[in-house]
């Protein structure tokens, strides 16, 4: 009779889908999880095998660019520039109205991380911008690490663990920024590191205090991530923690306040960096649109949302999970809302595709169940995704930037948007085109001192990026959401006193109509290792642009 007291009094494991306690059959299927793989869980590890072609290009082609001798995003030669001038002159920032132009729109981090690497390549610019494209690598193998191990505690299951780490290798959106001289990747990586600190604390005060030193030092070096960290304080003030929201806001405010007050106290020009990115040309309306263009030439991406929205939706009920969903929030939407900034390119999509990946193996608890009951379900999502990526054969068409040979501008004065040459030419000026092209469309810049110079024919070689105009007879010059990196006026200049000398893909190089011994095609093949091919044609405006 006491045995069958008992055994009544002993409360029976839930198994109803909002349980947070899971029942033993539950447990037991678990394990087996982990121990052996079933049929239905191959299928659906299947569904994720184009992107294992992907991840395996992609990471080919980021190796490659770490020791291309070219720029491999716009413009990083400019931020390779501002850390030799750093290690010159003790300052991380310049005016970027002075001579040579060349803004500092990025974090004080960033840059001094980048003054550490050109000092111990000694000024060298080439190894400065290799080890700088290391680092960024380094920084994106951890992002996707610590979001394979963030979703090893949330889910214990492993294959979804190697799932997550193929998916945010096979981010397309992230080559080549992720092995570039730019701070994207360290900037993710510091604030998934935030989050994952924050994770693991598990409410201790000390630990989650560090979480707001790696979040400040996140948005101190690109400024992009900060609400993110807004998703932590949100969190702790939900779960009625107090003392770590004070902790985690102790830790980033004391973080930004010693870093900006060394940058007051060296009289750096940081705000005047900072504030001149609030000119560049904002629209709303574009925003949405650059989204679903990005989503017509990546289709594949929409499986695994697909998958993560469904995960969304098992999991929005449980506690683990709310810091996750609010960070994902976040980090999309307001990413996805800085692409109304008409400079802002794919980058802004790397993070929200990692935040993605946390959610991943959370759908594929559901998609298991389905495929135990019907094969057709994770062969029909495979089929798909061969589809689309055969469809999109040039996802895989990909290469690092061809070299070039910058030896022979050293003696030159030249003019062009590949800041590569125009930082190893003999009088750098004018490093990033685009930039500055926007803020005198917003009055808040002149270039008549630049004027001045292409119409004195001071510039020995002028290059422009740009591909084949409407007329045979004309060259359109690069531009990027219907803004070009020069203006009408100084595309009139050239036009005016510079002649076209030669064309290689994708590029016109100009010389002085007024010497006779201007550069010939044979030396900016050189520059370019292909042959120049003889031009007469003039470089004008794409249609559409400003």
């Amino acid at each position: 009779m006491i045995w069958t007291m008992t055994e009544t009094a002993i409360p029976q494991p839930s198994s109803s889908p909002g349980s947070l306690l899971p029942s033993t059959k539950t447990q037991e299927q678990g394990h087996a999880k982990v121990g052996k793989i079933s049929s239905s869980s191959w299928l659906v590890l299947l569904i994720f095998l184009p992107f294992l072609i992907e991840a395996a290009v992609y990471l080919k082609v980021l190796l490659q660019c770490i020791v291309t001798r070219n720029d491999t995003t716009y413009p990083e030669g400019a931020n390779v520039y501002v850390f030799l001038t750093a290690l010159h002159t003790g300052h991380l920032y310049s005016s970027p109205f002075d001579l040579p132009l060349n803004p500092g729109l990025y974090g004080p981090v960033f840059y001094f991380i980048g003054t550490i690497c050109a000092m111990v390549a000694h000024g060298d610019p080439l190894l400065t911008t290799r080890l700088t494209r290391v680092l960024s690598l380094l920084s994106f193998f951890g992002s996707i690490g610590l979001i394979g191990y963030l979703t090893w505690r949330l889910e214990k299951v492993r294959r979804w663990t190697a799932v997550t780490v193929v998916l945010g290798l096979a981010c397309t959106w992230a080559r080549p920024f992720a092995s570039s001289a730019r701070p994207d990747a360290m900037s993710i990586f510091l604030m998934i590191a935030a989050l994952t600190v924050y994770v693991v604390a598990e409410g201790r005060s000390r630990l989650i205090f560090w979480a707001g030193v790696l979040g400040a030092l996140s948005f101190l070096t690109k400024q992009t991530t900060a609400p993110m960290l807004l998703a932590l304080v949100i969190d702790s003030l939900m779960a009625r923690r107090f003392r770590n929201t004070a902790a985690l806001v102790a830790g980033t405010v004391s973080t930004s306040v010693i870093i900006l007050s060394a940058l007051w106290l060296r009289h750096e020009p940081f705000l005047a960096n900072y504030t001149a990115e609030a000119h560049a040309v904002v629209k709303w309306s574009s925003a949405l649109i650059t989204v679903i263009n990005y989503m017509r030439t990546n289709q594949m991406a929409i499986i695994p949302i697909c998958i993560a929205l469904v995960g969304a939706g098992l999991r929005w009920k449980q506690e683990k999970y709310r810091v996750i969903l609010l960070a994902a929030g976040f980090g999309c939407l307001l990413n996805l809302a800085a692409l109304a900034n008409t400079g802002g390119a794919e980058n802004y999509l790397i993070l929200p595709w990692l935040m993605v990946g946390l959610l991943v193996p959370a759908g594929l608890v559901r998609i298991e169940e389905w495929a135990r009951r019907s094969v057709l379900i994770p062969i029909g999502v495979t089929l798909v995704g061969v589809f689309l990526l055969v469809h999109q054969k040039n996802l895989l068409d990909i290469k690092a930037p061809a070299d070039l040979d910058a030896s022979s501008v050293a003696n030159m004065t030249m003019l062009t948007d590949l800041s590569y040459l125009e930082m190893r030419s003999r009088e750098p000026q004018f490093m990033d085109p685009a930039f500055y092209h926007q803020m005198s469309l917003r009055k808040a810049w002149s270039g008549s001192y630049i004027l001045q110079r292409i119409d004195s024919g001071a510039y020995d070689l002028i290059i422009l990026k740009g591909a084949d105009g409407p007329a045979d007879a004309t060259f359109s010059v690069l531009g990027y959401r219907e803004i070009s990196n020069w203006g009408d006026d100084m595309l009139g200049a050239m036009r005016t006193h510079y002649r076209a000398v030669c064309e290689v893909p994708r590029y016109m190089a100009l010389v002085p109509r007024d010497r006779p011994d201007a550069l010939r095609a044979e030396g900016i093949g050189q520059i370019f290792q292909q042959p120049c091919v003889a031009s007469n044609r003039v470089p004008q405006l794409e249609a559409g642009a400003h």
